[in-house]
């Protein structure tokens, strides 16, 4: 049961990494779009 539940843990840890991971990926996108309208307009 312990081991269930370490696993888990783990399995919960990385799948939130994932998910920062693609916020993090989203948000610099957005950022590296602002910035290129705002030098061109």
């Amino acid at each position: 049961m312990n081991t269930f539940i370490y696993n888990f843990h783990v399995y919960f840890k990385a799948v939130n990494s994932k998910i920062i991971y693609k916020i993090l990926r989203t948000f610099v996108r957005y950022i590296k779009v602002f910035i290129l309208k705002y030098i061109y307009t």
